[in-house]
């Protein structure tokens, strides 16, 4: 975050900036928002900046769930410059346009080819399907998602054969390595718990609700487990890895949160889940899954920044849902009752019913709490961080059919492999 943010405040005229600017960038490394906020208020004061300054604060409110600060943050920076692209991509994920008709027209107006750089003509081109999206005309939406995919995939290519390449790397490490060599104590990684996926199955969702309890602490989506391997491979796996990469990953966390239930929610650690079932016997992984279909259209509006290319493309997006649910079922039964099957459209739909089960599986105490998420002040980073502050409901389950048009060159694939999507 403290990156993604460095890059786009306070660049020009460092010499001035400095002292606030490194005040900010070292509150969001502390994950002192609090702190980073009253920096980056300093930090619009400055004329020359106040654009991208306001658009970033509006950004920053909207992690920290305070969606009434960041309308007028960004309202402020539209007001400075109409035609700034990043302020109204990050405006579109929140403002009903019925409301501000005047922005709608604005952004009607705005031609995307008019901006030099690719990353602002993809904003403007999101920002205009969330726009179409709203009014429901769906088939501009899907247009306007087509194009800014495209560019996407043009700036930067799909990320789906690296993915699989070290998921398919990483299903061969444990072999490697005896299991009686590795074996730690019966109660390691006892309160771990991993929520494995892919993006927009509705963790960012799962998270804010385990966090609910005072029991849980969140990690938000940590790369601890991923780092500890990368290291344990560099210095050449061998057969005390298993044991080596499970004493790093606590040690890394436990330094960031001493809570006695940690959510990872790293979810690319799906391919990971044999060396994490294997390091830590009692830990629980949970894999978050939707419709297919759904989830398809979901990632393509997501526009994810930085990684997960493959979501621009519908094809690419339909073979990694394939992989991910095969690969997952192979270690469901490799390691049976180790991973629980969370279905997003089941959790809205039903969500005291089913998430006591969940609960009750992960043996924590039941509270009335659970199902009052959105009252909390969890700082959230992802693309669901507008979304999760709002009450559990299933109303939008079915809008993809609306794309029907545009999904229709991954019906195909996934209609070929119904036995692990189970589509019905």
């Amino acid at each position: 975050m403290a990156e993604q943010f460095g890059q786009s405040v306070g660049r020009q005229n460092v010499d001035a900036l400095i002292s606030c600017q490194e005040d900010f960038e070292s509150c969001l490394l502390l994950e002192d928002f609090n702190g980073a906020l009253v920096s980056l208020r300093r930090l619009c004061l400055r004329e020359d900046l106040g654009v991208d300054c306001f658009r970033n604060l509006g950004l920053l409110y909207q992690f920290c769930g305070r969606l009434d600060c960041s309308l007028r943050s960004l309202l402020c920076a539209l007001h400075i410059d109409g035609s700034h692209a990043s302020s109204h991509y990050t405006l579109s994920k929140q403002i009903r346009y019925q409301e501000y008709p005047f922005l709608a027209e604005r952004l009607k107006g705005i031609d995307a080819e008019s901006y030099v750089s690719y990353e602002d003509r993809i904003k403007i081109c999101f920002a205009k399907s969330n726009l179409f999206h709203q009014y429901g005309d769906y088939e501009a939406s899907a247009c306007w998602l087509e194009r800014g995919n495209g560019l996407r995939l043009l700036e930067a290519g799909s990320d789906l054969r690296q993915t699989q390449a070290i998921g398919d790397f990483r299903a061969g490490l444990v072999s490697q390595c005896p299991v009686d060599g590795h074996e730690p104590g019966l109660d390691e990684g006892r309160g771990l718990i991993f929520v494995v996926g892919l993006p927009r199955c509705g963790s960012t969702l799962l998270d804010a609700i385990l966090c609910m309890s005072e029991k849980v602490g969140d990690l938000g989506e940590c790369s601890e487990f991923e780092k500890a391997v990368a290291v344990r491979i560099h210095l050449g796996w061998g057969e005390n890895s298993l044991k080596l990469l499970g004493k790093d990953y606590l040690e890394a966390v436990r330094k960031r949160r001493q809570d006695k239930y940690l959510v990872d929610k790293s979810l690319f650690n799906f391919i990971n889940i044999d060396l994490i079932a294997q390091c830590f016997p009692r830990a629980k992984i949970i894999h978050c899954r939707r419709n297919p279909f759904a989830h398809a259209l979901s990632l393509y509006r997501a526009n994810i920044f930085p990684g997960s290319t493959f979501s621009s493309s519908l094809e690419d997006i339909a073979e990694m849902i394939i992989y991910e649910r095969r690969l997952v079922s192979v270690f469901s039964e490799k390691f049976p009752g180790r991973i629980f099957p969370l279905k997003y459209e089941e959790m809205v739909s039903d969500p005291s019913s089913v998430l006591r089960d969940l609960v009750e599986w992960l043996e924590l105490p039941w509270t009335d709490d659970f199902l009052g998420h959105h009252r909390s002040g969890l700082v959230t980073q992802t693309a669901s961080r507008v979304q999760v502050r709002r009450p559990i409901g299933s109303q939008s389950l079915e809008l993809w059919r609306n794309y029907s048009r545009m999904l229709r060159p991954m019906k195909q694939a996934l209609w070929q492999s119904m036995d692990v999507l189970d589509l019905f």
